[in-house]
């Protein structure tokens, strides 16, 4: 409701991954459908098949998106989307944790998670070695966002990077357009980038 009434005001604003438009709304936005494509036909390349998926939630424009790329890559290799190999996380490390241990008790055979944040990959790495499997050996696992600490997590977290220096830099530049009624481009996507480290194997 506050976006709504924000965007149908006259207050000129900046929206940081929600892609709504208006008189006075411009947004920025990283590719999440495409950096999700990218991360799950990694997988796939590596010899997945069996690949689950913890998302946000419903109510997140990003999720969906995320949940986009997911369902085209898979479609892109002629496997069938299953919803019961998605599960929310809720953007949270315990969120995550919770998901992958519901997934690992309900489909053995799945052996990779694509995560729709490095925050939930992060629970999710934790839930498999608490599971006593192996993180890439029995499991791979993708997050996304490229928060520093991925690099530093054993093992180290194969992510999709966000470019978010620049998407606060274009949200502010925009902001100023706005204020000073000039007509230049208000809705900017980023390229995203896969960051390959070490937690996903080939099968």
């Amino acid at each position: 409701p506050y976006l709504k009434e924000i965007v149908s005001s006259d207050i000129a604003c900046v929206l940081i991954d929600i892609t709504l438009q208006g008189p006075n709304v411009g947004y920025v936005t990283s590719d999440n459908t495409n950096g999700a494509l990218t991360a799950v036909t990694h997988l796939l390349e590596s010899g997945h098949r069996h690949i689950a998926m913890i998302n946000g939630h419903t109510q997140a424009d990003v999720s969906l998106l995320r949940l986009e790329g997911y369902r085209q890559a898979l479609e892109n290799y002629g496997i069938p989307f299953d919803e019961s190999l998605v599960v929310d996380g809720l953007f949270s490390e315990h969120g995550g944790k919770e998901a992958a241990f519901k997934i690992l008790s309900s489909r053995p055979d799945v052996t990779a998670f694509f995560c729709a944040s490095d925050l939930m990959a992060l629970g999710a790495l934790q839930s498999v070695k608490e599971s006593g499997k192996k993180v890439p050996e029995d499991i791979s696992i993708i997050g996304f966002d490229n928060i520093d600490l991925t690099a530093y997590c054993t093992p180290a977290l194969t992510t999709v990077h966000q470019h978010k220096y620049e998407l606060g830099y274009h949200a502010a530049q925009i902001l100023i357009d706005l204020l000073e009624k000039q007509q230049a481009i208000h809705h900017i996507m980023l390229a995203t980038e896969l960051i390959q480290r070490d937690s996903v194997c080939k099968r």
